[in-house]
């Protein structure tokens, strides 16, 4: 993916695996009918939980 050529290498697994997660959740929710308010909400929420692990993948870089 074209976003992926800025990343350091080791940014990427965990960077991969939250962007997958976030694809089938959103896929998920809409074919289940739920209104695009609803998805926001939930892609929300799910983002502000990988906030830690990302956040300590990219201070992890920094001290490369």
């Amino acid at each position: 993916m074209e976003w992926e050529s800025g990343l350091p290498a080791r940014l990427l697994p965990v960077v991969r695996e939250h962007y997958q997660n976030l694809i089938e959740l959103s896929q998920a929710l809409q074919a289940a009918g739920h209104p695009s308010e609803d998805i926001q909400r939930y892609v929300h929420a799910l983002v502000a939980s990988y906030e830690t692990k990302l956040l300590q993948a990219i201070e992890a870089e920094k001290d490369i």
